[in-house]
């Protein structure tokens, strides 16, 4: 065998070795959260109350992880309603939840959570709501820190004598800040 032909079969093996390589799943578990981790979310949210009002909802979103599935959570929000033969109205919600967070495997670099919601929202010129949701999302990480997420969530609140069911459809971004 001469030298040009060993080359030739070194090219060969090299050429193999790195089709192989990057054929195998690339581990994403480092890009997940886990246990420590903080994240800080923005996200818009498109609501539909059943009365034919549209609002609009922008709201920022604390988490942290307790377990690497348990993430709490803390959120404020703000949405702006109209339509529906009302008057426009502003509300401020504040919410604290959990999630418990579904990893579908190493190789993917996602993430599937659902969890309760506790939320005390007010409105201009009227009481105070209280109530629960539920909420089911996933994120999709384009690296360790960032990751683009939708979110819909299901829920109602009462109070003054008035009970608002909410049907909400949330996408966003999250950062990291492990």
């Amino acid at each position: 065998m001469n030298f040009k032909s060993l080359i030739a079969c070194a090219g060969v093996a090299l050429a193999l070795s790195a089709t192989t390589n990057t054929a195998r799943a690339q581990d994403y578990s480092d890009w997940l959260p886990i246990q420590g981790s903080i994240g800080v979310s923005l996200d818009i949210s498109f609501i539909d109350p059943n009365r034919g009002q549209d609002s609009t909802t922008f709201s920022g979103t604390v988490a942290y992880f307790f377990t690497n599935e348990i993430e709490g959570i803390f959120s404020l929000n703000y949405a702006r309603q109209s339509g529906g033969g009302i008057a426009s109205s502003d509300s401020t919600t504040l919410g604290f939840g959990a999630n418990y967070n579904f990893r579908p495997g190493e190789s993917q670099p996602m993430m599937f959570y659902v969890g309760p919601r506790y939320l005390n929202s007010k409105t201009k010129g009227a009481p105070a709501q209280n109530g629960f949701a539920v909420a089911a999302g996933g994120r999709y990480f384009l690296n360790k820190h960032v990751a683009p997420f939708a979110e819909v969530s299901f829920g109602e609140v009462k109070g003054g004598g008035v009970k608002t069911r909410i049907t909400q459809f949330s996408i966003g971004l999250s950062i990291w800040l492990d």
